[in-house]
């Protein structure tokens, strides 16, 4: 993956490519989405954030190797 936009949760990465398991991509979401994480591969969102309510969601595609 590669930094999109640059967010407060992205702050611990030393580079713009990301290096983790993901499993698909968002193809539908809120308009009023900021995409965090793209794919490198395809460009689809990986991670992304949305206002909600009196705050925001955050959703990714990626998840926890324990194999």
């Amino acid at each position: 993956m590669y930094v999109d936009t640059w967010h407060p949760a992205l702050s611990s990465a030393a580079r713009s490519l990301i290096s983790s398991p993901i499993d698909g991509y968002f193809a539908s979401y809120p308009s009023n989405s900021t995409v965090l994480l793209s794919r490198r591969i395809n460009g689809m969102p990986a991670m992304l954030a949305y206002p909600y309510g009196e705050g925001r969601v955050v959703v990714t595609s990626m998840f926890e190797d324990w194999g």
